[in-house]
């Protein structure tokens, strides 16, 4: 149920009076409206920021800098922001007006096509690509994207546009503590942000690849491993372990050029991903649009050798994140491991302490070693005698 009222009049930019003519729907921070100008006719999209559901005043001025940082970005390839309403003039809170764009979402373009049975024509994926990452490079001058997803990136005529920054950071890492911490989409998110480590555009680059590989196949890439896709753990282990597949098995006239440069920008480590120079550079490769255009190479045999190259390169990276994850797991098992005994011993604690207080010819000692490569706990008795609990190191149960 919207929480506005369509007539609700509102300020919006230079000062115009708008008025909600339709809600549209829910965003990831709150409802969207089209909204038209009383005076002059024209339409934005109006978002509501849900700043009163968030937990703290830091919380919330981290969310409006945001917005004001993307109200900085001016770019054919990304969706402007025009407003921004802080809520203190408003009787409907905080909100942003936005360029209002018409044609839907990449998210609706790939179902239907997939609904249809048929691919994007590679000239038109190029073309959805090259604008993908011009309006991504425009917005990573600013700020990190964070929330790169098909959902996310409108269409108007023929031109894609990078919209929502809902979750988006500061790029100046100097800015962090007054920038809005939020989380990305879990079929999206860069191994980095799984483990928590530093952010930085390379995450939208990651999130890009994925997209990339969805225009070409109309698939996700990972989509084949994950059972439940709800399931947080299973995602998790397919972003930090799951190389991303040859696209060429589900589009096989896909240029050899974007199969590598998927695999590059979707590369676990974020130093082995390329800037948007680079991916640019890739994409507007003449040689590129030709092979698009006529399903295949000026030169057949260079690219039977690439393709052989890029076979192997990727077999490396398989066999490299299998050893990867069974070092992962066997490390998780030990902590496992680890916890288990240590919560044994703490069952110890308060027998021995109330002995201990209780007991007037002395106390019992607790003597804890492990330089033999093994828990190992001595209980020293006041009468002589000693217990001593071992845990030995053991291999993974099946």
């Amino acid at each position: 149920m919207p929480s506005v009222q369509i007539g609700q009049k509102l300020a919006g930019p230079a000062d115009e009076i708008y008025t909600i003519s339709d809600f549209l729907g829910r965003g990831a921070f709150g409802e969207v409206y089209r909204a038209v100008s009383d005076v002059s006719g024209n339409v934005m999209a109006v978002k509501l920021l849900a700043i009163g559901e968030m937990a703290d005043e830091s919380t919330r001025r981290a969310l409006l800098n945001e917005m004001k940082a993307a109200k900085e970005i001016s770019h054919r390839n990304v969706v402007q922001v025009l407003h921004v309403n802080e809520g203190g003039s408003s009787t409907i809170g905080p909100y942003v007006c936005m360029e209002y764009v018409s044609g839907g979402n990449l998210a609706a373009v790939i179902r239907a096509q997939k609904k249809a049975n048929t691919k994007i024509p590679l000239t038109r994926a190029l073309e959805m690509m090259i604008d993908i990452a011009q309006g991504l490079r425009a917005v990573n001058t600013k700020l990190v994207h964070r929330d790169v997803k098909p959902d996310n990136i409108l269409i108007e005529g023929t031109a894609l546009k990078i919209a929502d920054f809902g979750i988006a950071k500061f790029i100046d890492e100097s800015t962090r503590s007054h920038t809005f911490k939020g989380g990305q989409h879990i079929a999206y998110m860069a191994p980095e942000g799984w483990v928590a480590e530093k952010n930085t555009f390379k995450i939208d680059v990651y999130a890009a690849g994925i997209v990339f590989f969805e225009i070409l196949s109309l698939e996700h890439p990972f989509i084949a491993g994950i059972k439940d896709l709800g399931n947080f753990l299973e995602w998790e282990r397919s972003h930090l372990f799951d190389s991303c597949p040859d696209v060429r098995k589900l589009r096989s006239e896909a240029p050899i050029a974007m199969v590598q440069l998927i695999t590059r920008m979707t590369a676990k480590r974020p130093q082995d991903r390329p800037d948007w120079d680079d991916v640019l550079q890739v994409l507007s490769n003449p040689t590129l649009e030709t092979s698009a255009e006529t399903n295949g190479t000026i030169a057949p045999a260079l690219e039977a050798a690439i393709a052989s190259a890029v076979a192997k390169k990727q077999k490396q990276e398989r066999m490299s994140l299998e050893n990867a994850q069974q070092l992962a797991d066997q490390a998780r098992f030990v902590g496992l491991y680890k916890r288990v005994c240590e919560d044994l011993l703490q069952r110890f604690i308060q027998p021995v302490e109330q002995f201990n207080r209780s007991f007037q010819f002395g106390q019992i000692t607790i003597a804890e070693d492990t330089s033999t490569g093994f828990s190992l706990a001595r209980y020293c008795i006041p009468t002589g005698s000693q217990i001593t609990i071992c845990f030995f190191p053991r291999s993974r149960m099946e």
